[in-house]
């Protein structure tokens, strides 16, 4: 006689001892085909309801279960398969490990009334996914959830040919949607993603489902490890044997060494240490609404060419200043040699008399107060530095007045 502790009744219970077992009795939970249902709860790993964390001290189960009822024509729910196994979405175990869950049902798709027990109710209202369960050993009390099924309201998503009314031309792209947020291959291998409705969700209204979004989502970040790079290369892809880490045909059709990578192209590439961008043409930094700062770390410098780089930078707010008190002093001297009387044991001479007098007094009432004007004209009302290097503090500049 088989174990009992190891049986279970259809809703998951262990049999006892004192329960009578045979297989005879239990003929009609046999099943060997594959079972339509729409999920109606989904229970995570550490979830009382989830079979695997009752099986463990810890309340820990390895895996997300779910309950889904079952659909006999497709639309009218019937009995209700509990503690169903959501596989992974792909290799899976203690090395590796990938999750995809199902979405269950909240809320019908046309605004009516929410019945969780499912009865009197058109299944193909509600908005949980459809997914197909099969039987492990034909056993009623261990379904897995095998397969997706398309939902039945759904006459959005997928995509058309464009040969028949009220249809666009899409092609045979691959789509994936999760909470709002889409990633796109197309037919000529191009990747799209687009996070414009992330954090949003079908709501049910009486004149058809509406995809509403909600608070914030659709941030992008990539957290790469200190001895990883990160890189864009619009350079032609080397196929080289002495490149294994690169995707790249196989068997190669060169054996060029790494050297011979191309660079001509634009190109990005970061790291824990630097940031390289190349542009084969132009490197276009654009701003609408903002400032563009380029900062360099404390005491750390900025060269426009390369570091072996040796002119200064004139900073042009101390140049005019300069230039104002050069070119004050120099009218002011100039003034003084039209008065200028010069002594001598003949009773002194005169000023300045025209046509000399007049020209010096030119200069000083015309080309040197334009000068003086118009040193502005001079400056960039565009680029701007400072003499000594911004003091840096966790990443950021301080604000004026802060220690």
């Amino acid at each position: 006689m088989e174990d009992l502790a190891t049986k279970r009744y259809a809703n998951g219970a262990i049999l006892q001892s004192k329960d009578s077992y045979s297989s005879d009795d239990y003929g009609d939970y046999k099943i060997y085909y594959p079972v339509l249902g729409v999920v109606v709860a989904v229970y995570p790993s550490d979830d009382p309801n989830n079979r695997s964390a009752r099986d463990d001290d810890t309340n820990r189960g390895s895996h997300w279960e779910a309950d889904v009822r079952v659909l006999n024509n497709g639309i009218e729910g019937s009995t209700t398969l509990t503690n169903v196994v959501i596989p992974p979405g792909g290799p899976s175990g203690v090395h590796n490990f990938s999750q995809g869950l199902p979405t269950p049902a909240t809320q019908m798709l046309d605004g009516s009334a929410f019945v969780s027990s499912g009865a009197g109710i058109d299944a193909n209202k509600l908005d949980g996914d459809r997914v197909l369960i099969q039987f492990i050993g034909g056993k009623y009390n261990q379904p897995v959830m095998t397969h997706y099924m398309p939902h039945p309201s759904n006459r959005h998503d997928p995509s058309t040919s464009g040969e028949f009314d009220g249809g666009l031309s899409q092609g045979t792209p691959f789509l994936y949607r999760r909470n709002g947020t889409a990633v796109t291959v197309t037919d000529e291998g191009s990747i799209f993603v687009d996070t414009n409705e992330a954090n949003s969700k079908m709501v049910g209204r009486a004149g058809g489902a509406t995809r509403v979004t909600e608070g914030l989502g659709g941030d992008l970040a990539i957290s790469l490890k200190p001895t990883a790079s990160f890189s864009l290369d619009f350079n032609s892809a080397v196929s080289s044997v002495h490149e294994p880490g690169l995707p790249q045909t196989n068997p190669p059709v060169s054996d060029v060494d790494p050297d011979d990578r191309k660079t001509a192209a634009s190109y990005l590439c970061m790291d824990e240490d630097n940031v390289n961008l190349v542009a084969q043409h132009v490197l276009n930094i654009l701003s609408n609404n903002a400032d563009i700062v380029i900062q360099p770390a404390t005491e750390g410098r900025l060269y426009l060419g390369d570091q072996t780089a040796e002119e200064n930078l004139v900073l042009g707010q101390s140049w005019k200043t300069m230039m104002l008190d050069l070119l004050g002093q120099i009218s002011t001297l100039m003034s003084a040699l039209v008065d200028h009387r010069h002594s001598d044991g003949l009773g002194g001479t005169g000023p300045a008399l025209p046509p000399e007098a007049t020209a010096i007094q030119t200069l000083i009432d015309v080309n040197l107060k334009a000068l003086q004007d118009n040193l502005d004209d001079q400056l960039s009302d565009f680029v701007f530095t400072s003499k000594e290097s911004p003091v840096i503090e966790d990443g950021r500049e301080l604000e004026t007045g802060e220690t």
